[in-house]
This record gives C-alpha cells, sequence and structure tokens, in this order.
C-alpha cells in the first residue's frame, strides 16, 4: 500500500557542488537524518529567517 502524501510536493534537482553535498551528506549524517530533511530544515529556516513562512506552518523541526 503506498504511503499517503500530507501535502502535494514537486521534483526539482538542486545542482550543488561536490564538496558541497559531501559537507550536507556529512552533517545529514551526525544528525541521524536524511539528506532531503537536512536541505528541507534549511530552507524552511531561511523562510521563516525571510517572514516568507510562520514558525507554527513548518513541517520539520528547526536546525539547532
Amino acid at each position: 500500500m503506498p504511503k499517503r502524501k500530507l501535502e502535494v510536493s514537486k521534483n526539482r534537482s538542486i545542482r550543488l557542488p561536490v564538496r558541497l553535498w559531501e559537507l550536507v551528506d556529512k552533517e545529514a549524517e551526525s544528525d541521524a537524518v536524511y539528506s532531503n530533511n537536512l536541505i528541507w530544515c534549511m530552507v524552511e529556516d531561511f523562510l521563516v529567517k525571510r517572514g516568507r513562512l510562520k514558525d507554527k506552518d513548518r513541517k520539520r523541526p528547526p536546525i539547532d
């Protein structure tokens, strides 16, 4: 049975230098999360900081 979607999503690729991907992967591994979740948290942190997203509307916990 497929997993039920919580919200509509869109697949996009992110092109970053290998050195940045390796740093993201290392940080994700040290926090025991997937790289995708870490990037999601970073994007939400950025949007909250800029006032585009309310803290209560986050789907992932903020990065410490």
